[in-house]
């Protein structure tokens, strides 16, 4: 695989991120529509992150499994849609595939030799934003084992919260908690959803500072060996 190629996957994995986090807007509009668009994002997210990870045969080929495996279940969950218990697996799967995705990130940014400084600028935010997704699909999965973990106290969840949580809300939701921000218009209302949004908060902060002084270090001594 030549620079030129991992430059542009890295790229293109951040591009599908940064579209996958701002369009909910349209996901949550329902019907065929929104679960499509939700579709696509979803297998452009899966797809471009697998070429990430081809640098390893192993991890690419559990990686490739396991988004094949979110996409036919995204396509009989859609096909039977009273089977419940594909939307936990299919939710359960895609939170799998993003936490391997960010194991493998972590080991090219922090740890690995050839990668460049722009990949390891492109592979630290697109982490953070894997991160941000997965606690969205725990907040998912949580609210489906435990129903109204979570409540909305704004005209942003209308009547239909339970949908538009599970159709883009829960990334809003889970990126304002991983930045701290915390607007609360959507609450967690269990202990149990207290506390996971109290460690991605934390993270979110620790994240920040940690990388922020890895990356710094990763430069100097790069500087230095010249």
């Amino acid at each position: 695989m030549t620079t030129e190629k991992i430059d542009h996957s890295y790229r293109n994995l951040l591009t599908a991120l940064l579209i996958m986090i701002s369009s909910y807007p349209i996901m949550i509009t329902g019907g065929i529509i929104g679960k499509l668009f939700e579709l696509g994002l979803t297998v452009s997210v899966l797809t471009t992150a697998s070429i990430v990870s081809l640098g390893n045969t192993r991890q690419a080929i559990i990686t490739i499994l396991v988004g094949v495996g979110v996409a036919s279940l995204a396509v009989f969950e859609y096909v039977h849609p009273m089977a419940k218990w594909l939307t936990q697996v299919r939710y359960a799967l895609i939170l799998l595939y993003y936490l391997m995705i960010c194991w493998n990130l972590s080991l090219d940014v922090f740890i690995g030799k050839r990668i460049s400084k722009t990949n390891r600028l492109y592979g630290a935010i697109c982490i953070y934003l894997l991160v941000g997704l997965s606690f969205g699909y725990l907040y998912i999965s949580l609210n489906l084992l435990i129903p109204d973990s979570f409540g909305c106290q704004t005209s942003l969840c209308r009547d239909d919260f339970e949908h538009r949580f599970e159709m883009g809300l829960q990334h809003y939701y889970s990126f304002t908690t991983l930045a701290t921000v915390g607007y609360g218009d959507i609450s967690p209302m269990t202990p149990v959803a207290g506390m996971f949004s109290n460690l991605e908060a934390i993270f979110g902060q620790m994240y920040v500072a940690i990388v922020v002084a890895r990356l710094v270090g990763i430069h100097l001594m790069d500087e230095s060996s010249h």
